[in-house]
Protein backbone atom coordinates (compact mmCIF):
# COMPACT_ATOMS: atom_id res chain seq x y z
CA UNK A 1 0.00 0.00 0.00
CA UNK A 2 1.15 3.41 -0.95
CA UNK A 3 1.66 5.91 2.08
CA UNK A 4 -0.19 8.97 2.38
CA UNK A 5 2.74 11.33 1.74
CA UNK A 6 3.79 9.32 -2.21
CA UNK A 7 -0.17 9.56 -2.64
CA UNK A 8 0.08 13.37 -2.13
CA UNK A 9 3.62 13.29 -3.99
CA UNK A 10 1.53 11.66 -7.13
CA UNK A 11 -1.18 14.11 -6.78
CA UNK A 12 1.21 17.39 -7.05
CA UNK A 13 2.55 15.63 -10.12
CA UNK A 14 -0.82 15.73 -11.42
CA UNK A 15 -0.33 19.70 -11.43
CA UNK A 16 3.07 19.68 -12.01
CA UNK A 17 4.19 21.11 -8.80
CA UNK A 18 8.01 21.30 -7.90
CA UNK A 19 8.03 19.43 -4.29
CA UNK A 20 10.23 22.40 -2.92
CA UNK A 21 8.91 23.79 -0.01
CA UNK A 22 7.12 27.16 0.30
CA UNK A 23 7.69 30.39 2.76
CA UNK A 24 7.14 28.68 5.72
CA UNK A 25 4.08 29.00 7.95
CA UNK A 26 2.50 27.53 10.92
CA UNK A 27 -0.34 25.02 12.46
CA UNK A 28 -3.26 27.57 14.29
CA UNK A 29 -5.38 26.27 17.20
CA UNK A 30 -7.80 28.03 18.31
CA UNK A 31 -10.41 26.96 21.14
CA UNK A 32 -14.08 28.42 21.19
CA UNK A 33 -13.78 28.86 24.90
CA UNK A 34 -10.89 29.99 27.36
CA UNK A 35 -8.53 27.77 27.25
CA UNK A 36 -7.62 28.55 31.10
CA UNK A 37 -11.06 27.68 32.28
CA UNK A 38 -13.17 25.04 30.40
CA UNK A 39 -15.94 23.21 32.33
CA UNK A 40 -15.64 20.36 33.98
CA UNK A 41 -18.00 17.85 31.92
CA UNK A 42 -18.82 20.87 29.40
CA UNK A 43 -17.19 20.87 25.58
CA UNK A 44 -15.11 23.00 23.62
CA UNK A 45 -13.77 23.16 20.05
CA UNK A 46 -10.23 23.63 19.02
CA UNK A 47 -10.07 24.83 15.24
CA UNK A 48 -6.98 23.59 13.24
CA UNK A 49 -5.59 26.37 11.09
CA UNK A 50 -2.68 27.98 8.74
CA UNK A 51 -1.32 31.12 9.64
CA UNK A 52 -1.25 33.65 6.77
CA UNK A 53 -2.71 30.79 4.46
CA UNK A 54 -6.33 30.48 2.85
CA UNK A 55 -5.69 28.36 -0.35
CA UNK A 56 -3.69 24.83 -0.92
CA UNK A 57 -4.28 21.09 -2.54
CA UNK A 58 -3.97 19.12 0.09
CA UNK A 59 -2.72 18.12 3.85
CA UNK A 60 -2.69 15.36 6.37
CA UNK A 61 -2.43 16.47 9.60
CA UNK A 62 -2.10 14.58 13.04
CA UNK A 63 -3.35 15.85 16.59
CA UNK A 64 -2.47 14.29 19.96
CA UNK A 65 -4.04 15.25 23.25
CA UNK A 66 -2.56 14.61 26.94
CA UNK A 67 -3.29 15.61 30.53
CA UNK A 68 -6.42 16.69 31.76
CA UNK A 69 -8.88 13.57 30.85
CA UNK A 70 -11.11 14.85 27.52
CA UNK A 71 -12.79 12.91 24.89
CA UNK A 72 -12.69 13.43 21.25
CA UNK A 73 -16.75 13.68 20.57
CA UNK A 74 -16.98 15.11 16.81
CA UNK A 75 -14.76 16.56 13.55
CA UNK A 76 -16.15 18.80 11.29
CA UNK A 77 -13.95 19.70 8.07
CA UNK A 78 -13.86 23.47 7.68
CA UNK A 79 -11.95 23.32 4.15
CA UNK A 80 -13.95 23.75 0.76
CA UNK A 81 -13.51 22.65 -2.74
CA UNK A 82 -15.09 24.72 -6.05
CA UNK A 83 -16.39 21.76 -7.75
CA UNK A 84 -17.68 24.64 -10.37
CA UNK A 85 -16.97 28.14 -10.36
CA UNK A 86 -19.02 30.00 -7.70
CA UNK A 87 -19.94 26.94 -6.08
CA UNK A 88 -18.15 26.11 -3.09
CA UNK A 89 -18.95 23.75 0.06
CA UNK A 90 -17.50 21.74 2.80
CA UNK A 91 -15.45 18.71 1.55
CA UNK A 92 -15.51 14.85 3.04
CA UNK A 93 -12.66 13.80 4.77
CA UNK A 94 -10.52 11.70 3.00
CA UNK A 95 -8.62 10.75 6.42
CA UNK A 96 -11.23 10.71 9.22
CA UNK A 97 -10.15 12.12 12.08
CA UNK A 98 -12.86 10.00 13.81
CA UNK A 99 -11.81 6.73 12.40
CA UNK A 100 -9.00 4.54 13.03
CA UNK A 101 -6.78 7.17 15.56
CA UNK A 102 -2.96 6.20 14.97
CA UNK A 103 -2.59 6.08 18.42
CA UNK A 104 -4.89 6.34 22.07
CA UNK A 105 -5.28 10.25 22.42
CA UNK A 106 -4.91 10.69 18.77
CA UNK A 107 -6.40 11.92 15.44
CA UNK A 108 -5.36 12.01 11.89
CA UNK A 109 -7.54 14.27 9.21
CA UNK A 110 -6.82 15.07 6.06
CA UNK A 111 -8.02 15.76 2.22
CA UNK A 112 -6.62 14.71 -1.10
CA UNK A 113 -8.57 14.70 -4.10
CA UNK A 114 -6.99 13.92 -7.45
CA UNK A 115 -7.08 15.61 -9.93
CA UNK A 116 -6.15 18.04 -6.76
CA UNK A 117 -8.90 20.83 -6.76
CA UNK A 118 -8.00 24.03 -4.55
CA UNK A 119 -9.49 24.02 -0.75
CA UNK A 120 -10.16 27.33 0.69
CA UNK A 121 -9.67 27.65 5.00
CA UNK A 122 -10.99 31.02 4.37
CA UNK A 123 -14.54 30.18 5.60
CA UNK A 124 -16.40 30.86 2.66
CA UNK A 125 -19.00 28.11 1.49
CA UNK A 126 -22.56 28.12 -0.35
CA UNK A 127 -23.53 25.05 1.60
CA UNK A 128 -25.57 26.57 4.90
CA UNK A 129 -24.78 22.76 6.60
CA UNK A 130 -21.25 23.37 6.92
CA UNK A 131 -20.39 25.83 9.88
CA UNK A 132 -18.61 28.50 7.72
CA UNK A 133 -15.92 28.99 9.66
CA UNK A 134 -11.96 29.78 8.49
CA UNK A 135 -9.08 26.74 9.17
CA UNK A 136 -8.37 23.46 8.13
CA UNK A 137 -10.83 21.11 10.40
CA UNK A 138 -11.97 21.40 14.28
CA UNK A 139 -12.45 18.63 16.51
CA UNK A 140 -14.86 18.83 19.53
CA UNK A 141 -13.67 17.36 22.97
CA UNK A 142 -15.33 16.49 26.36
CA UNK A 143 -13.50 17.51 30.08
CA UNK A 144 -13.69 14.51 31.57
CA UNK A 145 -11.51 15.40 34.31
CA UNK A 146 -9.63 18.49 36.46
CA UNK A 147 -5.94 19.74 35.81
CA UNK A 148 -4.53 20.71 33.05
CA UNK A 149 -3.62 19.17 29.84
CA UNK A 150 -2.76 20.12 26.09
CA UNK A 151 -3.48 19.68 22.42
CA UNK A 152 -0.47 19.28 19.71
CA UNK A 153 -1.19 19.39 15.74
CA UNK A 154 1.10 19.34 13.12
CA UNK A 155 3.40 17.57 11.31
CA UNK A 156 3.29 14.73 13.99
CA UNK A 157 4.56 11.95 11.68
CA UNK A 158 7.00 12.74 9.25
CA UNK A 159 5.58 9.38 7.01
CA UNK A 160 2.33 10.61 6.44
CA UNK A 161 1.84 14.35 7.20
CA UNK A 162 2.19 17.29 5.01
CA UNK A 163 0.60 20.20 3.65
CA UNK A 164 0.39 21.34 -0.58
CA UNK A 165 -0.22 24.34 -1.31
CA UNK A 166 -1.27 25.88 -4.64
CA UNK A 167 2.40 25.52 -6.47
CA UNK A 168 4.49 23.19 -4.50
CA UNK A 169 4.86 21.92 -0.80
CA UNK A 170 4.35 24.21 2.45
CA UNK A 171 7.18 24.25 5.38
CA UNK A 172 5.63 24.38 8.61
CA UNK A 173 7.77 26.04 11.19
CA UNK A 174 7.62 25.04 14.09
CA UNK A 175 6.55 21.69 12.64
CA UNK A 176 3.99 21.66 15.03
CA UNK A 177 2.11 23.87 17.32
CA UNK A 178 0.16 23.34 20.86
CA UNK A 179 -2.40 24.78 22.73
CA UNK A 180 -2.85 24.38 26.49
CA UNK A 181 -5.94 24.40 28.50
CA UNK A 182 -6.78 23.89 32.40
CA UNK A 183 -10.36 22.04 33.54
CA UNK A 184 -12.31 23.58 36.22
CA UNK A 185 -15.20 23.09 38.17
CA UNK A 186 -18.43 24.70 36.16
CA UNK A 187 -19.25 27.42 38.57
CA UNK A 188 -22.38 26.48 39.67
CA UNK A 189 -20.31 23.11 41.50
CA UNK A 190 -17.40 25.94 42.47
CA UNK A 191 -20.28 28.09 44.33
CA UNK A 192 -21.40 25.09 46.12
CA UNK A 193 -17.77 23.79 47.13
CA UNK A 194 -17.40 27.18 48.52
CA UNK A 195 -20.61 27.19 50.61
CA UNK A 196 -19.98 24.14 51.69
CA UNK A 197 -16.68 25.33 53.14
CA UNK A 198 -17.99 28.18 54.48
CA UNK A 199 -20.91 26.38 56.52
CA UNK A 200 -17.84 23.60 57.50
CA UNK A 201 -16.13 27.04 58.72
CA UNK A 202 -18.85 27.79 60.82
CA UNK A 203 -19.81 24.50 62.02
CA UNK A 204 -16.36 24.23 63.86
CA UNK A 205 -16.28 27.72 65.20
CA UNK A 206 -19.51 27.24 66.95
CA UNK A 207 -18.16 23.42 68.04
CA UNK A 208 -14.87 25.20 69.34
CA UNK A 209 -16.87 28.42 70.86
CA UNK A 210 -19.45 25.91 72.75
CA UNK A 211 -16.39 24.11 74.48
CA UNK A 212 -14.62 26.77 75.49
CA UNK A 213 -17.37 28.29 77.46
Amino acid sequence: MLRWRWLMWIGSLAVGLTGAPAGATQVTLESDVSPSSIGLGSEFTVTIGLDDVSEIRAYTLDVVWSGAAVELVSAAQLACGQAVPGTCSSLPFTVDPMSAPPAPNSARAGVLIVPPTTLFLDGRTNDPAPDPRSGLFSLTFRALALGSGSITAGLLDERVDGVIGLEDFVALDPESTTLGFEVVPEPGTATLLCAGALGLGLLRRRGIGSRTR
